[in-house]
């Protein structure tokens, strides 16, 4: 089989099981063509999702065509998304009511489960529709960008590819700014009640602290202002056809919704907490260790008062196996990994030949050398100091105070409308995105030169 790594995160069990079911069965007339052939597997001190490649495209395909193929469809879409949105973030609140376990604890868990999973099937469809037509915007803006000086460049691709919408985080971002301007007590402690859910990943990651969410705001910096061009303008300017201009602002579309993503999913896990906690300390574990038990795990707990098997969970957070057979998850870990994913998926791993350089897509262009630290997750963000390259698997609102600190940000993941691009522009910030290895060809310490006008990452001597 031809299997495709397509991304990697620091998810525990429960998540990952989320993330299968997903995309796995035709959720609520969302998806004609599942993926059947998917696993995650431990990989880079992550979580690596793989698919057959087969499988995935046929996925993708009915995605596109189903979904996001023209305006019309994109707008349909559109309200399922903020739909299951709300619903998973009115689910999440409602159970953070609740102050103990009882005879209806199944029932309501089970409820949360289903719009998860409903929700999740969302997320991937703005995903796909994303990176969709970030690339084929970026093939339609070559052709137009080459008729202008190149100091423009930068700046007309930043207006034009500018999400439709502001997303939480970069509301929140300009908010703080304000407020560096002109202090406030106040006005820091109403932001942070409005937005310390922001850091809510998964269901062992924390809301932030008020110091956590005071040293945010003191990491932001103020970004270059140029003299405004507006849309319309640039469009006028560059003679921008009426096709070319329908695709762009699909893709203006799209971006915005997967920025959004993380603004309903991210609520709602801060008030899923709540309820999680009561369940994981009727069992007699932390958030961290409950993140790492499957649904069926929970369910058996209560109705049965089965408690897992406490090694089991140990050897799952020190990286684990998941995989739907027979729609059943199944969990491997520790020693059994390796052999199980020979035997059932015939999945040798990804050999790869020693590299000193990695290319991507340009997502801001410019030219600068540092050292290079590699982020894998939220854990390692501590070791990032200004002027360094930040190296990641890809970016997402925790990281936006080290994207300030860093001189350069790289990423293994992500088209021109994802994160890492979108606040890269806005930065400034010489960025290449989409380089599917950078954290594994480059080590911390090493030094780097980002060359985004060609988008080659490379060693320097």
């Amino acid at each position: 089989m031809n299997w495709k790594k397509f991304y990697s995160r620091e998810y525990g069990v429960q998540y990952t099981e989320i993330a299968l079911k997903c995309i796995s069965n035709k959720v609520n007339g969302m998806i004609s063509q599942p993926v059947h052939r998917q696993f995650f597997t431990p990989e880079n001190s992550n979580e690596a999702y793989y698919a057959e490649l087969a499988d995935w495209k046929q996925f993708e395909d009915t995605i596109i065509e189903n979904h996001c193929k023209d305006t019309k469809s994109l707008e349909k879409f559109s309200k399922i998304f903020f739909k299951k949105g709300n619903e998973y973030l009115a689910v999440s609140k409602k159970l953070a009511k609740l102050k103990k376990i009882n005879s209806n604890t199944v029932k309501d868990y089970l409820e949360y489960q289903k719009i998860a999973i409903e929700y999740a099937t969302v997320l991937w469809i703005a995903h796909i529709g994303s990176e969709f037509f970030s690339k084929k915007t970026a093939n339609i803006l070559n052709e137009y960008m080459r008729k202008i000086p190149e100091k423009k460049v930068m700046q007309y691709s930043t207006e034009l590819l500018r999400p439709a919408q502001k997303a939480k985080i970069i509301i929140l971002q300009e908010e703080l700014k304000k407020l560096k301007e002109k202090p406030s007590k106040q006005k820091l402690e109403e932001l942070f009640e409005e937005y310390s859910w922001m850091s809510c990943l998964d269901i062992h990651n924390a809301p932030w602290s008020i110091t956590e969410f005071s040293a945010f705001a003191e990491n932001l910096k103020s970004s270059k202002i140029t003299q405004p061009v507006s849309f319309d303008q640039i469009v006028k300017e560059l003679k921008i056809s009426k096709n070319d201009l329908k695709a762009i602002h699909l893709a203006k579309k799209l971006g915005y919704l997967k920025d959004a993503r993380d603004d309903f999913r991210r609520q709602s896990i801060f008030f899923a907490r709540k309820f999680f906690k009561l369940i994981a300390d009727e069992m007699n574990l932390s958030l961290h260790e409950f993140s790492y038990l499957t649904q069926q795990e929970i369910v058996d707990f209560l109705k049965k008062k089965k408690v897992p098997n406490q090694y089991e969970i140990e050897q799952r957070m020190q990286g684990f196996l998941i995989f739907l057979k027979n729609k059943k998850t199944q969990v491997i870990s520790g020693n059994k990994i390796v052999p199980t994913l020979k035997k059932i998926f015939k999945f040798q791993g990804i050999s790869t030949s020693p590299i000193i350089q990695v290319k991507g897509l340009s997502a801001c262009q410019g030219i600068v050398e540092g050292t290079a630290k590699i982020v894998k997750g939220v854990n390692d963000l501590h070791k990032v100091h200004e002027g360094d390259i930040l190296i990641a698997v890809t970016t997402h609102p925790d990281y936006v105070s080290v994207m300030h600190k860093a001189k350069a940000i790289v990423t293994d993941e992500g088209g021109i409308l994802c994160h890492a691009a979108i606040v890269s522009r806005e930065m400034n910030k010489p960025c290449i995105v989409g380089t599917g290895q950078g954290t594994k060809v480059f080590k911390d310490g090493d030094l780097v030169q980002v060359d985004a006008s060609q988008g080659i990452v490379k060693k320097v001597n």
